[in-house]
């Protein structure tokens, strides 16, 4: 077999291969050859088209991120101010501090493509000295860390991190919260940060078992420059009515420069006299504002469902459209273009055959021919034309003037 004709082969026999597949088992909608996606039309999840990107989802994550500062208060669940309370060292629970008196709170809101990046820096001043006198509990202290009770404030970070999700709802699911003294991840199954309106944001998280935290935070005016929040508490286990079962939190915060937020927070420092060594790292350097309990990395993030497929290509979204038929005009395309390959097979493969009897035949006539004629070896040249005639009438017994096959 030719060079030539193996290839032909080759090229039709992977021509109906790709024919065959489609008509199995289909292949990708929306494609050149395939019908269109359907399902992308009516449900956003399986469109590829749309964004996992948080502020693509939502526009309120535009207005809701940057720098913003306020003034908190938090109450017992009478209603009244919330009082300071003994911290325990082991659980890292209590808040030995000015709970009583309005506070400052810095937050940082930062959304990048699929990534949520909430930190909050809130300052209290210290406790009095009613609290400082009092007897503490055993096991617990009346300051955290090297301060001293009713001279030093204290500086509580909070880190909450998420991630958009395959829903496509705007929602960030929540893997990772810091809490005050506490330490991360804050892991219930259901922590989220989401979108209520184009004006709310509402989040949900906290430690099973130990703690639920529920947040909302509304923009309040058309310049999206101002917020005001609550966030709700609930502690289930340990620390009694004097660190609160459960407790609540009103602020409102203005939206401010990067540089007046640096400023005012290190003003917030002197204020309060917070030790050098216990304030935060500003600028950040690296996701969280705790750098000593941050164990962030990218696998972090891609364990935690981050679809962004460039940064964890190993997460793949649930909500694939199925496969779908070729398309009618291209099956039609491609099987007369098959009929065509086919026909241009079959005329070289015939065209082959006859070279190749061709060829035989010659070669059974020279033999033939070489048969009837007696060579003299004495002669330097061949037989002459009267004895090729000869011998040509010898082999032709139908005296017809054609060898035929059975002649030979």
């Amino acid at each position: 077999m030719s060079f030539l004709l193996h290839t032909l082969l080759v090229s039709v026999s992977t021509l109906l291969l790709f024919l065959v597949e489609p008509a199995s088992g289909g292949g990708q909608c929306g494609t050149t050859l395939y019908e269109p996606c359907t399902l992308g039309t009516v449900d956003p999840r399986y469109d590829p088209t749309i964004s996992y990107n948080l502020s693509a989802l939502h526009p309120l994550y535009g207005e809701w991120s940057g720098y913003w500062i306020g003034t908190g208060e938090s109450f017992a669940p009478d209603g009244s101010p919330r009082k300071p309370s003994p911290f325990d060292p082991l659980t890292q629970r209590g808040l030995p501090y000015a709970l009583d008196r309005p506070f400052l709170t810095f937050q940082n809101r930062t959304v990048v493509g699929t990534r949520l990046y909430w930190h909050v820096a809130a300052i209290y001043g210290p406790a009095d000295s009613s609290f400082c006198n009092s007897e503490m509990p055993t096991g617990y202290v009346n300051v955290i860390g090297n301060g001293t009770c009713g001279i030093n404030g204290h500086a509580a970070a909070i880190d909450v991190l998420g991630t958009s999700t395959y829903e496509k709802d705007g929602t960030a699911d929540v893997f990772w919260w810091t809490n005050g003294q506490g330490s991360g991840p804050a892991i219930l199954d259901n922590s989220f940060a989401r979108p209520v309106n184009d004006h709310t944001m509402f989040l949900s998280a906290g430690y099973p078992g130990r703690l639920l935290w529920s947040h909302t935070q509304q923009i309040t005016n058309n310049e999206a420059d101002r917020l005001s929040g609550v966030a709700s508490f609930v502690q289930f286990v340990g620390g009694g009515d004097a660190d609160g079962l459960s407790w609540h939190m009103t602020y409102k915060q203005r939206k401010v420069t990067e540089v007046e937020w640096s400023d005012e927070l290190n003003k917030a420092y002197g204020d309060s006299n917070v030790l050098e060594s216990e304030r935060l790292t500003i600028p950040l350097e690296g996701p969280c504002l705790r750098t000593w309990d941050c164990p962030i990395d990218e696998s972090t993030w891609c364990d935690a469902g981050d679809p962004n497929v460039e940064a964890c290509p190993d997460n793949i979204s649930p909500y694939q459209e199925p496969e779908v038929p070729m398309k009618p005009g291209a099956v039609a395309g491609f099987t007369l273009l098959g009929l065509v390959v086919g026909a241009v097979i079959g005329c070289f493969a015939w065209r082959e055959a006859m070279q190749r009897k061709k060829t035989k035949y010659q070669r059974l006539f020279v033999r033939r021919i070489a048969k009837e004629i007696t060579l003299n070896p004495r002669r330097s040249v061949g037989p002459s034309q009267e004895e090729l005639i000869q011998a040509f009438k010898k082999i032709d017994v139908s005296e017809d003037g054609f060898i035929e096959k059975d002649e030979l």
